[in-house]
């Protein structure tokens, strides 16, 4: 497919662009929603137009430092966000580090905001996803004698599985007592550790170990002591 959607006046709109405003404006409308009853929309919206910004810049560094190193010096290159190239680790650091220091300077609490945030990310992975679909991004590989899409397991799991999860978690007793965050920084980290062995464009670091999965990994490790440190301060 074209990644051009359309042109208005010579000016090209393109699905990733899409993307990014049905993402925004989805997350946004529903976390202000979710957290109007504790705080000012002004400040939610605040807090969620600098988070986004970051998301934006940490993706893109992510993915130039990562996978496009030669262009590291090239601003032009690393703001073009429309020609595609995000990296959603880098993306989730921006978004985190940008989110942090607007909760700290508005007085909101972080883990309110992480927790409502949680909710509604993997509708922004999902549109995602599909414009990494459309962009031709992201190939699968043979494996076990035959071709993965992985693309499209990754619409799926990190979209839609991961949102019927995260939102619909106090139907299974298992995971009733962990937090929105933390069993999306479980839930995400295992994915795509597990994807990753599907992707044929990632960069091994160590045998078959990928950056994904060592990220994946890291996410891992912080849900489980998130989850450890906040059941010890029940539990006091």
């Amino acid at each position: 497919m074209n990644p051009i959607a359309f042109s208005i006046f010579s000016f090209d709109i393109t699905w990733y662009g899409i993307s990014y405003f049905i993402s925004f404006v989805s997350i946004n409308h529903f976390t202000v929603r979710k957290l109007s009853s504790k705080y000012p929309e002004k400040q939610i919206e605040q807090i969620m137009s600098f988070s986004f910004f970051g998301m934006i810049v940490g993706g893109r560094l992510g993915y130039v430092i990562l996978y496009d190193f030669q262009n590291l010096l090239n601003f032009k290159e690393i703001i073009a966000v429309w020609n595609g190239g995000m990296a959603a680790y880098g993306g989730f650091i921006g978004g985190i580090t940008f989110l942090y220091i607007r909760s700290k300077i508005l007085k909101v609490k972080i883990n309110d905001i992480l927790n409502a945030i949680s909710l509604y990310i993997p509708i922004a992975l999902f549109f995602g996803r599909i414009a990494n679909h459309i962009n031709n991004e992201i190939p699968g590989r043979e494996l076990f004698g035959m071709y993965h899409h992985v693309i499209l397991y990754s619409i799926f799991l990190e979209g839609m599985f991961l949102f019927i999860l995260i939102n619909f978690k106090n139907y299974f007793s298992i995971l009733q007592k962990i937090s929105e965050s933390n069993l999306f920084f479980i839930s995400y980290g295992s994915i795509r550790i597990f994807l990753d062995f599907f992707r044929a464009t990632e960069s091994s670091m160590f045998y078959y170990f990928t950056y994904g999965q060592l990220f994946g990994s890291i996410m891992i490790v912080i849900g489980l002591l998130r989850s450890i440190k906040l059941c010890t301060y029940r539990l006091n």
